[in-house]
């Protein structure tokens, strides 16, 4: 693939999230992927395939109109880096 493509799979991605479509969300993922969350908060850090989609399923989970709002988006070769904002209300 190239990084137009590549660029696409991930706006889809957070698309079919926002729209709360977690099957055709993580049926883009490949299976061994590597997801890094930068800071010192608590979801910080490095995740795999299985770690991640358990993640989110948590998230949407925990949170009433959570919804990410992508920022900046690069690619080279292969790669695809992203800066996301995400804003929900958590569920009492």
């Amino acid at each position: 693939m190239n990084v137009h493509e590549n660029k696409k799979i991930v706006t889809d991605f957070f698309r079919h999230l926002n729209e709360r479509n977690l099957k055709d969300a993580f049926e883009l993922l490949d299976d061994d992927l590597r997801w890094w969350i930068v800071g010192n908060i608590p979801v910080s850090g490095d995740y795999d395939f299985k770690k991640i989609t358990f993640g989110f399923k948590m998230i949407f989970r925990a949170f009433e109109h959570f919804q990410f709002t992508l920022k900046e988006m690069t690619g080279e070769e292969e790669r695809v880096s992203l800066v996301a904002e995400s804003h929900g209300i958590r569920k009492s």
